[in-house]
């Protein structure tokens, strides 16, 4: 009897061995340590130190149900390691109060989108000082890639496995946010926001605020109209991962409307000067120039171009951010053309919600400089905060989402309304057309000028 029961122990030992391990891998795979070594540290801001809410930190969340998983619609290679969740979440990550939102940003190498970072941490910063949302703080989980997607990748990862973030909110990353979207979509993590790269406007999860700009080359037939001397453009684009996507349609537009560019070329953001392309674009004839850079590009270009005593008839897109204006000769701007895909401040300083804007900035974050793409971030915080209201006093993704994809005519504000439902989503394929005339950067045209030829209500 003693020897049965003794059999029957170790028997029970045995499967209860196996049970053990089945289930400790499972927890492992649904959200436990991913063996990642160290982390990359964030900016050196100062503006980071403004306050705990906005330290980094805290446990992975779990994660929610995949949507189109990796090599979705807007793919391409991620990478990463691109596996579905193992388990469904029902609750947001949530920790003492604050919900954790996180943003990948180039803040240092040629963009310096640490703009875009201080704008959404002065708009979770203002929600804060206001009670927060259904008694939730707002923080933001900040990484800077350097202009590097590998870094970036890595980054992505660390969001949601190490700081276990609720969504990624208003981020500019221009290199890196084509390599990640993906994974976040098999995370379950919805993305508010971003450049308005491609591959964004494809997966379930990503919710754009802006235009896409693998189409904004569409928009040439307004170009043209405002600049009827354009030819035989020299059309020059910022050599970023996803440009390629939108010289196609840029080019195919001019061509339509029988403008025949004399070259079409990427050109790095890195270079420290354009005056060999200046020569190189008139050389062969150039009447013009199509321009599709960042924003500090600009001022290289317009160096060049003032030094070679050449003012051709240009386009630049999103030509608008203040610290470049102020650093370019204002007779070098005359006539120059340009589109925003949102309300310049400049243009617009009494616009109710500018006004909210540009006090806010000055408040929490007054040496920020503005531009389109900080105000995008601002309207993607707008548009998570609202969200986030209407998803109940205990969020989760799902909820998130669900809600997001219940905004029907939502007024950022600064962007033309925004409109959302199940599966991918383009919201706002418009953008304000504008001209530098007399000193000064002016309406061109009394509405947005949008791909879909629709005319919503004056930008006013």
């Amino acid at each position: 009897m003693t020897e049965r029961w003794v059999r029957f122990w170790m028997a029970l030992s045995a499967v209860l061995s196996v049970l053990f391990a089945f289930g400790l891998v499972a927890d492992i795979r649904a959200g436990g340590d991913t063996g990642l070594k160290g982390r990359i540290p964030n900016s050196s801001n100062p503006s980071e130190q403004a306050g705990s809410v906005f330290a980094a930190g805290g446990g992975p969340g779990e994660e929610a149900a995949a949507g189109n998983g990796a090599g979705g619609a807007g793919g391409g290679g991620t990478g990463l390691q691109v596996l579905g969740p193992t388990r469904k979440e029902t609750q947001a990550p949530v920790s003492g109060g604050i919900i954790k939102v996180g943003g990948i940003f180039s803040e240092t190498g040629p963009l310096a989108a640490g703009a875009e970072a201080d704008t959404v941490k002065a708009y979770f910063q203002m929600v804060n000082d206001q009670g927060g949302v259904n008694g939730y703080k707002l923080q933001l989980v900040e990484k800077d890639d350097g202009f590097d997607a590998t870094r970036g990748q890595t980054q992505a990862r660390e969001l949601v496995e190490k700081d276990g973030v609720f969504a990624i909110v208003g981020w500019l990353a221009p290199n890196t946010e084509p390599s990640v979207v993906d994974y976040f979509q098999s995370k379950g993590v919805p993305m508010i926001g971003g450049l308005g790269v491609p591959q964004e406007f494809g997966p379930s999860l990503s919710f754009p605020v802006s235009v896409n700009l693998g189409e904004v080359g569409k928009l040439c037939k307004y170009v043209l109209d405002a600049l009827l001397g354009m030819k035989r453009p020299a059309a020059w684009f910022v050599d970023l991962t996803f440009i390629k996507e939108a010289m196609g349609p840029a080019v195919a537009c001019l061509k339509q409307h029988g403008v025949e560019p004399v070259e079409v070329k990427t050109i790095s953001a890195a270079e420290p000067d354009y005056n060999s392309h200046v020569l190189s674009a008139r050389a062969k004839g150039a009447d013009s120039l199509f321009l599709g850079f960042d924003p500090f590009s600009y001022v290289r270009i317009f160096n060049a171009l003032q030094q070679q005593g050449w003012h051709p008839p240009t386009f630049a897109w999103a030509l608008t951010n203040t610290q470049v204006l102020a650093a370019i000769p204002r007779d070098a701007l005359e006539g120059v053309g340009t589109t925003s895909p949102t309300l310049v401040d400049l243009v617009h300083p009494n616009n109710p919600e500018v006004r909210l804007y540009q006090a806010t900035m000055k408040k929490y974050y007054p040496n920020t400089f503005r531009d389109p793409y900080t105000i995008i971030s601002w309207a993607a915080a707008k548009v998570f905060v609202e969200a986030l209201r209407r998803a109940g006093p205990s969020p989760t993704r799902q909820s998130l989402v669900d809600a997001l994809n219940s905004f029907s005519g939502f007024r950022t504000g600064v962007t033309a309304d925004i409109t959302y439902r199940p599966g991918p989503h383009n919201p706002s394929p418009c953008a304000e057309g504008l001209a530098f005339q007399g000193g000064q950067i002016k309406d061109v045209y009394p509405h947005w000028i949008c791909l879909d030829g629709t005319r919503p209500f004056p930008p006013e």
